[in-house]
């Protein structure tokens, strides 16, 4: 049987925020190319093309919410390759002017638009116009207004090759910031428990392993304190998953509420949650247990038909590799479990 992946709705609606930036960021590119034209005394073609660009651009822009974003990206790629860059590179100094710079800049907004892999054909292509293109200089040199005066010449490339410099880094400064946000969207999600919204045991690992490679706290001691929910097996059995849902819930706000502010609350798998408490001796861990305890009660109160509690297994640590740290916190919470099913009360 085929399972159909669905796709990844945040990175499209990234790469569309991408889109429509580029947008924007060329849609003032090419007015501030025709200024440069009429700055330079260029053909009134010169200005009027960077001009109709910058309209073409405008208009997918408005267009863009009420359309299939890819409707819109095929026509933005079709217009760079097959519209503005030859009509541009004919009316123009061509390689003598700053076309080049711009063919380079167009040739990258294509690239960052691209969402599928078939849509590779349209910089393909592209790139296969502009060598032809490039060949038709020494052939056809009546069709290219050259510049008489190498002054203006230098000046001329100069202003754009700093235009098309800080649009680049303005596409590339963008690209950084969504991939980054992206990043962390997906880092969040790999050590959020989805459930309880608490950290969990990939997040225990990641911030056990920082705190022993800090080497500003050589010395540092801390707790960990085991909690497994007693006979909530029941509560799914009785009540439905749906309840079960809603006591686990519960209890990670209890574990939220009871902590400190540098204390880490970890859902460590399915009804075990654990407490990292940094610097804090017995009777201050005592004192932890004793407020979750009265917070839960009316939890448990509300099913008097299950004997729902909370049993407890603490250990403090000051060395041992992160492996050794999490197979103790193990030991301990089925040492704990195993203390309170014989003893029949919770610890």
């Amino acid at each position: 049987m085929n399972w159909h992946i669905p796709k990844n709705n945040h990175l499209t609606n990234m790469k569309d925020q991408v889109f429509i930036t580029s947008l924007r960021i060329g849609l003032v590119a090419f007015i501030v190319v025709a200024l440069i034209n009429l700055i330079n005394h260029r053909p009134i073609v010169n200005i009027v093309s960077p001009l109709l660009g910058a309209g073409f651009l405008f208009f997918l822009h408005q267009w863009y919410p009420t359309e299939k974003s890819k409707k819109v990206r095929l026509l933005f790629l079709f217009f760079l390759s097959f519209v503005y860059l030859p009509a541009a590179w004919l009316t123009s100094p061509g390689s003598y002017s700053a076309m080049s710079f711009y063919a380079v800049l167009m040739l990258f907004l294509c690239f960052i638009v691209i969402q599928e892999t078939w849509e590779y054909i349209f910089p393909a292509l592209f790139t296969v116009l502009m060598v032809i293109l490039l060949h038709l200089e020494p052939q056809y040199p009546e069709r290219y207004h050259f510049y008489s005066d190498p002054q203006l010449r230098a000046f001329d490339l100069s202003i754009n090759f700093v235009l098309v410099s800080t649009t680049l880094f303005a596409l590339i400064f963008v690209l950084n910031r969504s991939f980054s946000d992206e990043h962390q969207r997906v880092y969040q999600y790999s050590i959020t428990d989805p459930l309880t919204n608490l950290f969990n045991r990939r997040y225990l690992h990641h911030f056990l392993t920082r705190l022993m490679e800090d080497i500003r706290f050589p010395d540092i001691t801390y707790s960990l304190l085991l909690m497994d929910l007693d006979h909530f097996k029941k509560i799914n059995d009785l009540h439905g998953h749906p309840e079960g849902d809603r006591v686990l819930k519960e209890f990670a706000a209890v574990l939220t509420k009871a902590s400190r502010k540098n204390d880490v609350v970890i859902r460590f798998g399915g009804d075990e949650f654990l407490l990292l408490l940094m610097d804090t001796d017995d009777t201050g861990i005592s004192i932890v247990e004793e407020r979750i305890q009265e917070l839960f009660q009316p939890v448990c109160d509300r099913y008097p038909d299950i004997p729902l509690s909370v049993s407890f297994g603490r250990a403090t640590c000051s060395s041992g590799s992160v492996d050794e740290v999490i197979k103790m916190a193990d030991d301990i919470l089925y040492q704990s479990k195993d203390a309170s099913k014989k003893n029949g009360t919770s610890r």
